[in-house]
């Protein structure tokens, strides 16, 4: 039994040290419909009890040649298929169908010679893949369903018997294993156009093969402590072609190796900087109003009417609204035109009110002068009531010292306490999903989303954070960051202006986790596009405060109301923000998180709505002020700035 325990040995090694390997996991974009081939070879450890190989018609083999434990090679090879969801999910699927050969070489007790056991089987093997940090790394467990294929044996005894290509008729016709093992998928070049990759993927697994022989009594012999079972360490090559990744991905100009600086590449907008696109935008409706501490009135800046106006309002005029703007916050109106709408939240829901009379709303008022939150309840409760004559049963009002959802966590840094308190002074209406809907606008995007430029970067180093500094044509001078990733997204549109083309240089300076810094030059040219922009459809989705979870309550506005509205042959931006409380990294990967969840909602839904041509680009900004929707000086602002925006862009030809 010591070669069987040294195989045991062995496989318990592979199956419990290699997930050390995993640290060294990434979280690129995967293909998770996969299809292959894989071929390795079984090293197999034949485990054998009582006279497991005796009863062969014609041939017996005495005590005296009692047959030990045995070891020997056989080829395994056949089919794969794979769902890895990865790195969305931990848990994926995998099924495998091939050839397995168990072949053994056994010695007899008390003789010379040998027995060659070849039992080869059909083998099924389903089982669950576990994704260790990544796309890359796995473990695969399940069972093992295999049909006898083939037995093959050949009796050398000297002074017994010789006897070749002999069926033991006491294996069984179907046996079963539970196998396991490592896995490490290598992407072989970059995604196709239709979004599909093909990957080589070695692996190493244990399997152990039990119930191979028959027992009970045999005529004229007792053979029930005969067995026959074997352990398996198995490695070998899986050659997958994946489907269903990113379609149409411009692949990232490669970076080249630092000399002991940072290096960087730069891929400009493909086909040229985009002019001015017009956008039909759907603005999430904010439904808390923000106060000072001493306020309890409506505070002025939002709008309020008369009677007579509110006789007279119409959310539908909001989208005629001047000022259709929607570039950089810090130079167009964008952002006061979408407060604007924003300001006339509780005259909104109102006229929504007066359309629906089956819908109730909760006014509720928060902070901490309980009474003060009261009075401002009520003060909102009487305006609906009063100005838009809603009946009083309809409107209810009730005051508290915290929000329903509010701002603020213990991990919250304490420089920022005073803004998440000013935050928590509000008024909430509280109403079904058809009286918060989102407010349609039509705009005009000053800055669309594909003139964004990626700039990625490769240190001798780990880069804790970097930035970019652009000159050149017209005395261009902007910088942009911290960014945190290895890539960052800059917008070629103010750096190309009112040129037709430019030529411009990327001055990027990169710190490491010492402190140390790296920099580096990289030029790059701009030419405007003659091209013809399509109206393009934004939809937003807002986040409460530190909320990485919301998306799976927005899950059915995504899948019921942005999915059907999203033409085959799109291209489909999403991109992550969040305000500035907090730490900036920390918000980086929240906005990143966000949008890629937002991502996979969608592209299910999609796929089930049979619209396969569809391609994405999710990234986030963080808290990246100039490429913040808001600024950051309002609680309503930032609450603003807690978002994903969705981009459709249709297919133009």
């Amino acid at each position: 039994m010591r070669r069987f325990s040294k195989a045991w040995m062995l496989a318990l090694t592979l199956l419990i040290g290699l997930p050390a390997l995993s640290m060294a996991q990434n979280d690129e974009p995967n293909a998770p419909v996969r299809f292959g081939v894989f071929a390795g070879v079984n090293f197999n450890n034949a485990a054998l009890g009582g006279n497991a190989a005796n009863a062969i018609p014609g041939f017996t083999i005495p005590v005296s040649a009692d047959l030990s434990d045995g070891q020997g090679y056989g080829p395994y090879a056949g089919l794969i298929a794979e769902y890895n969801p990865a790195p969305d999910q931990f848990l994926g699927l995998q099924t495998r169908f091939g050839y397995d050969n168990r072949r053994a070489n056994i010695t007899p007790n008390g003789g010379n010679g040998e027995v060659e056991a070849s039992i080869s089987y059909w083998a099924i093997e389903p089982a669950l893949r576990f994704n260790l940090g990544g796309n890359d790394m796995h473990l695969t467990l399940g069972p093992g369903f295999h049909i006898l294929a083939a037995n093959d044996f050949d009796f050398r005894l000297p002074g017994v018997a010789e006897v070749e290509d002999v069926e033991n008729g006491r294996l069984n016709d179907v046996a079963v294993s539970l196998w396991g093992g490592f896995g490490f998928d290598i992407p072989l070049g970059d995604f196709s156009e239709n979004g599909t990759r093909w990957y080589l993927t070695p692996f190493v697994e244990g399997s152990w093969l039990i119930n191979q022989l028959k027992t009970g009594v045999a005529a004229g012999n007792d053979n029930l402590d005969d067995t026959w079972s074997t352990v398996t360490v198995r490695g070998g090559l899986q050659f997958k072609y994946g489907m269903g990744g990113p379609k149409g991905e411009q692949p990232i100009a490669d970076v080249p190796a630092p000399t002991g600086d940072v290096a960087v590449a730069i891929q400009t907008p493909v086909g040229g900087v985009m002019a001015q696109r017009p956008m039909i935008e759907y603005l999430p409706l904010l439904n808390y109003v923000f106060y000072e501490p001493s306020e309890t009135p409506i505070p002025s800046r939002y709008a309020t009417l008369s009677s007579s106006q509110a006789r007279s309002f119409d959310e539908n005029s909001l989208e005629a609204m001047d000022a259709p703007s929607a570039g950089d916050p810090s130079e167009s109106t964008r952002s006061q035109r979408q407060l604007d709408v924003y300001y006339n939240v509780v005259n909104i829901i109102a006229d929504r009110m007066e359309k629906n009379p089956g819908k109730n709303i909760q006014v509720v008022g928060s902070g901490p002068d309980v009474a003060a939150a009261t009075s401002r309840a009520e003060n909102v409760k009487q305006y609906l009531i009063t100005t838009f004559g809603l009946p009083a049963d309809r409107v209810s009002s009730r005051g508290q010292k915290e929000p329903v959802n509010k701002s603020g966590t213990p991990s919250t840094p304490k420089g920022d306490m005073t803004l998440v308190k000013e935050e928590n002074i509000r008024v909430e209406l509280i109403g079904d999903e058809d009286l918060m809907r989102p407010v349609k606008l039509k705009v005009f995007q000053d800055m669309p989303i594909e003139n964004d430029m990626a700039i990625s970067v490769k240190a001798t180093e780990p880069v804790q954070r970097w930035t970019v500094r652009v000159t050149g044509d017209g005395g261009v001078d902007r910088t942009y960051g911290p960014f945190y990733g290895d890539r960052a997204y800059v917008n070629a549109t103010p750096i190309l202006g009112d040129r037709s083309n430019g030529t411009y240089t990327a001055t990027v300076t990169a710190t490491d986790r010492s402190g140390n810094t790296m920099t580096n030059t990289e030029k790059f040219s701009l030419t405007k596009t003659n091209l013809e922009p399509v109206t393009s459809t934004r939809y937003s989705v807002i986040f409460d405060y530190d909320d990485d979870a919301s998306m799976e309550r927005y899950s059915t506005f995504l899948r019921n109301t942005v999915a059907p509205n999203v033409p085959n042959g799109s291209i489909i931006y999403i991109h992550g923000h969040t305000d500035v409380i907090g730490l900036e990294d920390y918000n980086y990967q929240l906005s990143v998180d966000r949008a890629k969840e937002a991502e996979k909602v969608l592209s299910d839904e999609l796929k089930k709505l049979g619209k396969s041509d569809v391609t994405f680009e999710s990234y986030g900004f963080g808290e990246t002020t100039y490429r913040a929707p808001f600024s950051n000086d309002k609680p309503e602002t930032r609450h603003y700035n807690r978002t994903v925006m969705i981009e459709i862009i249709p297919d133009s030809n």
